[in-house]
């Protein structure tokens, strides 16, 4: 919960940026942190501005190699690129994660990315492409957890059950 005006923080965060002394030893790692930050706090109240942030916040974890963080904030870049419905944003987003999830290790992680394009799919008319990721990558792979769930760390079975239900449904518009 917060106390205060988010508002208020919002510009002085963006004031901070603006002010920061490039003789400052820790101006960059400050600048890094202040995109994070606001790009997480206005993800949905002002979509089209938090992707710059975040795309700024993504590039910087790409750079010291932080997959998990890099992971994170591109769910936070999709979720605004939907909602001022740019759909090849949202398409090119999640391609990005799927590059980092290769091999046979990563399928189920693979699955549950795949979902979150299939909106974006369907919105550019490409519905055969939904079609076939729904009926050929992600729901082999989810009914097979869903009947035989194993204990894993990035996901709970609701999410899964959730991510199913979703894909079923985006199917069923994409037909």
């Amino acid at each position: 919960s917060f106390i205060g005006d988010i508002g208020l923080y919002i510009t002085s965060q963006k004031q901070s940026v603006n002010n920061l002394d490039a003789g400052y030893k820790n101006a960059e790692i400050t600048k890094k942190n202040i995109s994070e930050r606001l790009g997480k706090l206005i993800y949905l109240k002002n979509p089209k501005e938090s992707i710059g942030y975040l795309a700024d916040a993504i590039n910087n974890a790409q750079k010291e190699e932080n997959t998990p963080k890099v992971v994170e904030l591109t769910g936070y870049l999709i979720t605004s690129a939907s909602i001022i419905q740019n759909y090849h944003g949202v398409i090119e987003a999640v391609d990005n994660i799927l590059k980092l999830y290769k091999g046979p290790k990563f399928t189920l992680e693979r699955a549950l990315v795949k979902s979150r394009k299939l909106n974006a799919l369907i919105k550019i008319g490409d519905w055969e492409e939904a079609i076939s990721i729904v009926n050929n990558e992600i729901n082999p792979l989810l009914q097979n957890y869903l009947k035989k769930p194993k204990k894993i760390d990035f996901a709970t079975y609701k999410d899964i059950y959730d991510t199913w239900l979703y894909s079923n449904i985006q199917l069923a518009e994409a037909y």
